[in-house]
């Protein structure tokens, strides 16, 4: 009896396979309608995809600087193979239910991908992502609904995959980001703007999001500062002692899986700003003759209406007032029954009331240019909630004297972090001093040269919205900037006002902060 068990549990042991299956790893192409090209992609798929009927989830993985999506970083592969320890995408797959799509994001011959800072190309990866989504729901057994869809990359990929889930929060229910740059440049290739993820956390609601930092990457300032700024409970973070790369890959997969398990409902109240003229999210959409750098803008979104606005930059730029926007909103009303709209424009409490009718799927279509606005829908009135104009400052900025005033008068400036330029900024009489009808620049000492300034103020009387880009890519290779203001003086002569000034230090990885507060006289203007 025991030589007949014995060998049955020798049997059974050689029946069961001594590790898991491998995940099956393809490189496919599909021929892109929005590019017009063929465009490549690898899919990793689980086991038992070809013998089962089941549906999976799909991530969506974004890829970094040079690479492709069947070419990874050397030395540092994380497709499969033993760098990482093993922990990679193929790994993961094998043990879980779920697809992960690798997509192609080659520009033409430049190894920067995704056609982001510069915008070098027409093509816009943001507009194919929804393609793409299409026709791997399309040609793989996937569960085709947002709940079941993320994206996660590195580096430049990192950056991408945040950008797409704020844009497309409808589509995606989680994103993740491993060391990205929080900066590029980007949109249409007429008329690119500088978008930067530090004041986007408002894009994300519905979404769930992860950044992953390393305490030895040379990113990790813009990290830190960018997880001050998104105060929002469906955020998390996490900082691995390592350099640039994908440390802890299945730690950050597995949240991907959860927020699958648990995925956030389709929010209330939402807001979404956009780089592009056109475009769609929560079933609204927003059509616009906008030609120019800019931001569209739509915040505190509900039934019962929301807020819009056009501007240069956010979150405090110059509205493009003369912005047509077309706004078709969710069918939420009666069909083909008159609402009440009521309209306020916001920088002169100008108000406007109408009745408009629902179309016949219940959408209303509203016509507004691009100052900002508060809108209410229907009979009630919606919570106001005044448009955030600045960044926080931190507390405590002290006070200083030991400042200049540039208006139009020569200094010897810090540009690109590090280079000295002697030149003349601001526009004004060249006294030093605030004078009415002027516009000026504050610059602070830093050591035998000058740092211009970013200000921030609560006074009405000082026009802050001209603000200057610094790039600092061939100091810190990041791609993000410095900032400063051009302050235009309208406050009238004899005013005493005050205001914080913010200026970068460099010192790569970990550059300096200093914010101090101003006390500025206005004098008579002197020409």
């Amino acid at each position: 009896m025991r030589s007949i068990w014995g060998g049955l549990a020798i049997g059974l042991f050689l029946a069961l396979p001594l590790w898991p299956a491998d995940a099956i790893v393809l490189d496919r192409t599909h021929e892109s309608q929005v590019f017009h090209e063929t465009r490549h992609y690898r899919i990793f798929l689980p086991p038992s995809y070809e013998t089962s009927a089941e549906r999976y989830p799909v991530i969506y993985w974004f890829h970094g600087y040079g690479e492709r999506s069947n070419l990874g970083p050397p030395h540092k592969e994380y497709d499969r193979g033993s760098d990482y320890n093993g922990d990679n995408l193929a790994k993961f797959v094998a043990t879980h239910d779920v697809i992960i799509v690798k997509w192609d994001g080659q520009n033409g011959s430049s190894s920067r991908p995704y056609n982001v800072g510069p915008v070098e190309t027409d093509r816009q990866f943001p507009i194919y992502f929804p393609e793409l989504v299409a026709y791997i729901d399309a040609t793989y057994r996937t569960i085709p609904d947002r709940d079941h869809r993320a994206t996660a990359g590195l580096s430049m990929g990192g950056f991408m995959s945040f950008w797409i889930a704020g844009k497309y929060p409808g589509l995606v229910s989680s994103a993740s980001n491993f060391m990205g740059s929080p900066e590029f440049v980007v949109g249409p290739r007429t008329f690119p703007v500088e978008y930067s993820h530090d004041v986007m956390s408002a894009n994300y609601a519905g979404v769930r999001t992860r950044l992953v930092t390393g305490s030895q990457d040379f990113i990790q300032f813009y990290h830190r500062q960018m997880n001050l700024l998104w105060r929002i409970p469906t955020h998390e973070t996490e900082n691995f002692d390592f350099d640039h790369g994908v440390p802890g890959l299945a730690k950050t997969l597995a949240f991907h899986m959860n927020a699958f398990a648990n995925p956030l409902p389709r929010p209330d109240t939402w807001s979404h700003t956009d780089v592009y003229p056109n475009f769609s999210v929560w079933d609204w959409t927003v059509e616009s003759d906008r030609h120019q750098r800019g931001f569209t803008s739509l915040s505190e979104v509900s039934r019962a209406g929301f807020h819009s606005s056009v501007r240069e930059w956010l979150p405090g730029g110059k509205t493009l007032s003369y912005t047509h926007l077309k706004i078709t909103t969710a069918p939420l009303y009666p069909i083909n029954q008159p609402v009440p709209i009521t309209t306020i424009r916001l920088r002169d409490n100008w108000i406007h009331r109408t009745r408009l009718p629902a179309d016949s799927e219940g959408r209303l279509h509203i016509d507004l240019d691009g100052n900002e606005y508060e809108v209410h829908i229907g009979s009630g009135l919606a919570q106001r909630s005044i448009e955030a104009r600045s960044i926080e400052t931190g507390p405590g900025a002290p006070i200083t004297t030991d400042f200049q005033i540039a208006d139009h008068r020569s200094f010897e400036v810090f540009y690109h972090a590090v280079e000295k330029h002697t030149i003349a900024l601001g526009e004004g009489n060249g006294d030093g001093k605030a004078n009415h009808g002027e516009q000026i620049v504050i610059l602070l000492p830093d050591g035998d040269a000058y740092r211009a300034a970013e200000l921030f103020s609560d006074n009405d009387c000082l026009d802050l919205t001209t603000r200057i880009s610094d790039n600092w890519a061939t100091y810190d290779y990041v791609g993000a900037s410095a900032k400063f203001t051009v302050a235009r003086i309208n406050c009238a002569p004899g005013r005493v006002v005050q205001l914080k000034a913010r200026v970068v230090i460099p010192n790569k990885p970990n550059h300096q902060i200093r914010e101090v507060t101003i006390k500025l006289p206005i004098l008579a203007p002197d020409f």
